[in-house]
């Protein structure tokens, strides 16, 4: 199914790909690999804000979601741990990971007053969960996080650029590890810098990951290192 990569209105709103670049009618993984605005705002708007919103409070994301179109281009505060965990919800077949620092706390006896239990819910199907791991691969295959291309194992992930330069980030997994990179400056002044820049970062920290022993990844409610 093609999804017309061109200029596109909703009501006196006009989001526009980056460098006004458009390819036409182009296939889904196509237009997501590219980062398409106009095909992300078309898409959103066809299945609906609403449900938009509910797969990203079932992904983990909390806090204030927008209310109007801009959603469809990721429009919406979070946390870098939170949109990690996010994606390794994908990574681990659709059930959702809770990010957690602590797994026991011991009293002064040895016995156990807090222990960290597994709470894994299927957020999204796994089906849906293999899709959205074929749309990332396509990202570092032919688009805008090639410079994750090489690695091995396999890497998924999204770019992201805010307007202005202000924010540039890159949010995947590869093997045992899901890793967020996020650059930007804390007064919010534009660094000029963009998802690619943000992908080769977080390419390099996955090569010295690499070198560390994994374990059996993929089940529980915690299925990738963070």
């Amino acid at each position: 199914h093609l999804i017309d990569d061109a200029p596109v209105a909703v009501g006196r709103w006009r989001p526009r790909n980056y460098g006004d670049r458009y390819l036409g009618p182009i296939p889904a993984r196509l237009a997501f690999a590219r980062s398409s605005n106009t095909v992300a705002v078309r898409l959103n708007e066809w299945t609906g804000r609403d449900a938009s919103t509910a797969i990203a409070r079932r992904l983990g994301l909390t806090g204030d979601a927008p209310p109007g179109p801009s959603i469809a281009l990721g429009v919406w505060e979070t946390s870098l741990m939170e949109l990690t965990a996010a994606y390794a919800a994908v990574a681990n077949g659709g059930r959702a990971v809770f990010p957690y620092g602590i797994r026991r706390a011991d009293d002064r006896a040895g016995g156990a007053v807090y222990v960290r239990r597994a709470e894994a819910a299927q957020a999204i199907e796994p089906r849906i969960a293999a899709q959205m791991r074929g749309l990332l691969r396509a990202v570092t295959l032919d688009g805008t996080g090639r410079a994750a291309a090489d690695l091995s194992p396999a890497a998924y992930g999204k770019t992201g650029t805010t307007q202005g330069g202000r924010d540039a980030w890159f949010v995947g997994f590869a093997g045992d590890w899901a890793l967020g990179v996020w650059l930007g400056n804390d007064d919010g002044t534009p660094t000029g810098a963009t998802g690619g820049f943000a992908a080769r970062l977080w390419a390099e920290i996955m090569r010295d990951l690499g070198d560390e022993p994994t374990r059996t990844a993929l089940r529980g409610d915690a299925p990738a290192r963070m």
